[in-house]
């Protein structure tokens, strides 16, 4: 509740997590609606099981409580599909970042193996990342 306390009246989302599904599969599921309900009771704003982008566990766990669902999107999902389990936040986790870590290994594999940097065709442009500082929108290419 001091957590609430301290983020009353500002934009903070106060998401609560319990690892109960990932740690113990078999009885994970009751135990986490606990949890959430418990959270929920102490005003968590979001409630988030690490792990769990399976749709009937996604939906058992939207059904427990109204308080909303936050799931990590895997590489099998999409918005859509955790939409419509009811889903209420989506993360991206460490996707983004090992998306770009894979990129910066293919680019070090494409120039020690062909001498070549083909992959600059799929820079940003200048202009579109002075607009990325300067918070507008990005346009598309």
């Amino acid at each position: 509740m001091a957590a609430k306390e301290a983020a009353s009246g500002t934009d903070f989302v106060l998401t609560a997590r319990t690892d109960y599904i990932l740690l113990r599969p078999a009885d994970g599921l009751s135990a986490a609606v606990r949890r959430f309900q418990l959270f929920a009771e102490t005003g968590a704003d979001c409630l988030y099981a690490p792990a769990v982008n399976d749709p009937a566990i996604l939906a058992a766990l939207v059904g427990a409580s109204e308080t909303p669902i936050n799931a990590i999107m895997g590489r099998n999902d999409t918005v859509a599909g955790l939409g419509a389990a009811g889903v209420a936040r989506i993360s991206l986790g460490s996707g983004i970042s090992r998306a770009v870590l894979g990129f910066i290994r293919d680019c070090a594999r494409e120039l020690l193996d062909q001498g070549t940097m083909t992959f600059a065709d799929r820079q940003i442009s200048h202009p579109d990342l002075n607009a990325v500082f300067a918070r507008r929108e990005l346009s598309r290419p």
